[in-house]
């Protein structure tokens, strides 16, 4: 017979974990009904938007798919890159002068020029500076390796230049590992697809074309979770390694309880730290940067690969004293490329700390992109 101190004490745990239950399915059911608490998503993502700007967008996509339109004037979809824009200020003759060298810069933002007029950009600074340049400016913003170097092959190489410039910031890189970008960061106020490249297990280089090839697909796709997940999964770091935050609400027991939609949320949101990424001994964004490279130089343009930090890399390194990035930058010399980083000429004239150097989105403003113009070109001379 059991004692009576040990059927209180069972009946007690037996209240207390139904008193416990109740609770997790109120929470369930009133707070966490919606999908959000506190204004942030709660697992599962069905459909993935985080926010009420992710949602606008896709509203206005909708409006473009009856009657069809034609892409923007700017920034736009498009079926190869996931997302372009024409090229800036590219005006060139049909063959560049002799005694000038035609390059063609790719990369991101940070390439392009974001939040400064054209003539401020770091390219037009050294382009006034150089007369022996001619510098073309094929930069997006939001661009990972893959999809600049996708834009050059397209729409780079028929400019025929003599140098290929791809430009790259440290604190972006695991882009390269996703094919959904509010999957790596849930804030970005475009709910895009893009191409990506992967390693097979051979070690071979293997280009994934964008899940999303027209407007009305990338639609279709945000509005059915399964299909989300069924194409994204294989391609996409985060919705792979956690799928149950991305399925149909009920696909998985981890939505049955307010507890575990909490812990898959959390869950999902680690392994963003590019610091991580890159000093981890087989990591994948230094292994696929060495092999895009790689079969880059077999096209037998030279290239010159570009680092340009963001501020938070800038704290980093006056912190720590040496970037995160400087074994993949090491790595990369090794196998020969040529690299041109600017954060220590940046951090010894004090960029990090002075605020007119950064624009309000936290990119380069007119007076950080001519710092920059100023370190390239003095590189440049010592490594004509």
């Amino acid at each position: 017979m059991v004692p009576a101190t040990r059927r209180k004490l069972l009946r007690g745990l037996a209240l207390a974990f139904c008193a416990t239950l109740v609770a997790d399915q109120l929470v369930q059911w009133t707070l966490l009904r919606g999908g959000s608490f506190l204004g942030r998503r709660i697992a599962p993502y069905a459909p993935a938007l985080f926010d009420d700007v992710q949602r606008s967008k896709l509203e206005a996509l909708r409006l473009r798919l009856d009657p069809p339109q034609a892409p923007g004037p700017e920034l736009d979809f498009d079926a190869e890159l996931g997302w372009c824009r024409p090229p800036r200020d590219v005006r060139p003759a049909a063959q560049a002068p002799p005694q000038r060298t035609r390059v063609v810069a790719v990369g991101d933002s940070f390439v392009f020029g974001y939040e400064v007029e054209a003539q401020e950009c770091w390219l037009a600074a050294l382009g006034r500076a150089r007369a022996d340049l001619e510098l073309l400016d094929l930069g997006v913003e939001s661009y990972d390796l893959e999809q600049s170097l996708l834009r050059w092959r397209r729409d780079g190489v028929a400019l025929a230049p003599r140098e290929l410039w791809v430009g790259f910031v440290p604190s972006q890189v695991l882009r390269n590992v996703t094919s959904y970008i509010p999957a790596w960061r849930h804030w970005t106020p475009f709910p895009s697809f893009k191409p990506r490249a992967e390693l097979a297990a051979d070690g071979a280089l293997r280009h994934v074309p964008s899940p999303a090839r027209s407007l009305r697909e990338m639609v279709e796709l945000l509005d059915d979770p399964a299909r989300f997940l069924e194409r994204l999964a294989p391609h996409d770091r985060w919705v792979g390694a956690c799928p149950a935050a991305y399925a149909p609400f009920g696909a998985s027991v981890l939505h049955l309880s307010a507890a575990t939609r909490l812990f898959l949320t959390l869950a999902e949101r680690g392994g963003r730290e590019p610091w991580i990424e890159l000093e981890k001994p087989r990591s994948e964004v230094l292994e696929l940067f060495s092999a895009q490279f790689r079969e880059l130089h077999a096209d037998g343009i030279r290239v010159r690969i570009l680092v340009l930090p963001d501020r938070d890399d800038l704290s980093w390194l006056r912190t720590h004293g040496s970037g995160y990035w400087q074994s993949m930058c090491a790595r990369l010399e090794r196998e020969g490329h040529e690299l041109f980083d600017a954060s220590s000429g940046l951090v010894a004239a004090g960029a990090d700390l002075d605020p007119l150097a950064w624009a309000q989105g936290g990119h380069y403003s007119a007076s950080g992109n001519a710092r920059v113009a100023q370190l390239l070109d003095a590189w440049l001379r010592a490594h004509p």
